[in-house]
């Protein structure tokens, strides 16, 4: 059997995991595999089986697009189509194409180790200890892809040894047991490979256990959560305990202008509190912070709306602020000042002093404040963030 693995032209970072698990699972056996990366054209390849994976929503056209390429050019070819976009819009996708999409994990492929040799020049590995996650946050997708959360112990198996790092990307790895959880970072003590858990950590079940787990062994950097205002005090707990434990690079994601079921909304002094809550607990400027826009299943890539809350106005301004037009460059929130008092200073020079503060500036196009160069040892592992 030849088999043609596509990945829509959309922008991402990481590499499509599930698409290397098929090549895997392909090439075990026996069948001719190829991947392309955007509308597929081969002269004298004409594939049996071709498989569209997929990411983003907003990304939806590209992959709709996509596929219709590959019916053109192969109308003999099973065309499957899947990922995360595929699960969510599934409808869309079938009422474009006339195929209908797998929905969720392929648990044909799921233990499968990824094929790296599609990308030789990858520097880390792609590795699952868990999947899915018990929480099933309101505007999380994860309880949709990956509906049961459990744990996976043969994972060192996906890991390819002759790479320097590991990224893993489990969706909540400290809600697994503890057993599991000492497992992992015992072999990663022995691994000593430098490690990023992408997803983020669950700053609620973050204790001074797993700052010493975490101290002993080689993570580039600690990332955590922080979307209401509702786990402050475990996102303060978190800082405190990563920095007592020397682990000085920490990493939030902040969703902002989310909504649930129009009933739960953020807010823009919501989003302020939490930004200044963080700054305030780090005693060392360790803490960077990533703004995330919430972007609806229907958003498009260049369609930037409020949720009620927020204004249009205020999120467009508020993303002019991370756009280097400010002193926060690379669309993240870090410490420009030499301490952390110089640090808040230049925060509230930015973003006002309050959250309503905040709220009424953010309605105005914000003018330029400078303030010198950001620190410098962020920039190895700004890059790598989702």
């Amino acid at each position: 059997m030849k088999v043609l693995l596509v990945e829509p032209p959309y922008k991402r970072i990481l590499p499509p995991l599930s698409l290397m698990k098929f090549s895997s699972y392909h090439k075990n056996r026996g069948d001719r595999v190829k991947f392309f990366r955007g509308e597929p054209w081969f002269q004298n390849w004409n594939p049996d089986r071709v498989y569209v994976t997929s990411v983003f929503t907003w990304d939806i056209y590209k992959v709709i697009n996509t596929v219709k390429a590959c019916q053109f050019a192969f109308p003999k070819a099973d065309i499957r189509v899947g990922g995360l976009a595929a699960t969510v819009m599934a409808d869309k996708i079938k009422n474009a194409t006339g195929i209908s999409p797998h929905l969720g994990l392929s648990k044909l492929v799921e233990d499968c180790r990824p094929d790296y040799s599609l990308f030789p020049d990858l520097p880390y590995s792609l590795v699952t200890t868990t999947r899915g996650c018990p929480r099933g946050c309101g505007w999380c997708f994860v309880k949709t892809i990956e509906p049961e959360f459990y744990e996976k112990s043969d994972w060192l198996s996906q890991v390819d040894m002759s790479k320097k790092r590991i990224q893993f990307m489990d969706n909540n790895f400290l809600a697994s047991s503890q057993q599991h959880i000492k497992s992992v970072f015992k072999k990663l003590r022995k691994l000593e490979k430098w490690y990023d858990f992408n997803q983020a950590i669950d700053c609620r079940l973050f204790t001074d256990k797993i700052a010493r787990y975490m101290a002993r062994t080689k993570p580039e950097l600690v990332r955590f959560s922080f979307d209401t205002m509702g786990v402050a005090d475990a996102a303060v707990k978190a800082v405190e305990t990563c920095e007592k434990h020397g682990l000085n690079h920490i990493m939030f994601f902040i969703l902002y202008n989310w909504k649930f079921h129009n009933k739960a909304r953020d807010s823009p002094a919501d989003m302020f509190n939490r930004m200044l809550t963080l700054f305030k607990a780090s005693k060392n400027n360790s803490v960077r912070i990533f703004p995330m826009y919430y972007r609806s299943p229907t958003d498009t890539l260049k369609n930037i709306r409020g949720n009620g809350e927020w204004s249009t106005k205020q999120v467009v301004n508020f993303r002019r602020c991370l756009g280097g037009y400010h002193p926060y460059p690379y669309g993240l929130v870090i410490p420009v000042g030499g301490n952390p008092r110089e640090n808040l200073k230049i925060f509230h020079k930015v973003f006002g002093r309050t959250g309503e503060e905040f709220t009424e500036r953010m309605r105005h196009k914000p003018r330029r404040v400078s303030v010198g160069r950001p620190q410098q040892d962020e920039t190895p592992f700004l890059t790598e963030s989702r």
